[in-house]
């Protein structure tokens, strides 16, 4: 699926789900799901090794389209099955961006009010903060 030549773009991730999970505690599971730099960017963890896993992102555009874009994520028979670490949160325990900054303590950086600070990259070598 290609949103090229549209005008549009994806405005925000409705949710992201597993069908195939198998209610293990070592399944795949959905650690946070962002938008990063106009990009879907998810985070999974765990999933049984030798089984290919179904990843369903539900999205809305800017225009309201509203999409299902499936993808298949085979696991690796290469190591065991593990527990999935679980996302860090902020307060309330709200999942915190992937691209949040951390202090070294684990917290995130927030400003005033409560929104994390995000670092932005502009292609390979330039890092910003901004929020």
């Amino acid at each position: 699926m290609s949103l090229d030549a549209t005008g549009d773009h994806v405005a925000a991730i409705e949710r992201v789900e597993i069908p195939t999970a198998s209610g293990l505690p070592t399944q795949l599971a959905v650690l946070w799901s962002s938008i990063v730099n106009g990009l879907v960017c998810i985070m999974l963890g765990g999933g049984a090794p030798g089984k290919t896993n179904e990843i369903v992102v539900y999205v809305v555009t800017q225009q309201g389209r509203r999409l299902a874009l499936c993808i298949l994520l085979a696991i690796t028979s290469e190591t065991g099955a593990s527990i999935p670490t679980p996302a860090p949160t902020m307060s309330g325990g709200v999942p915190g961006p992937p691209n949040a900054t951390r202090l070294p303590s684990g917290l995130i950086l927030t400003d005033d009010n409560g929104k994390p600070f995000l670092i932005a990259i502009n292609g390979a070598s330039h890092v910003w903060v901004h929020n």
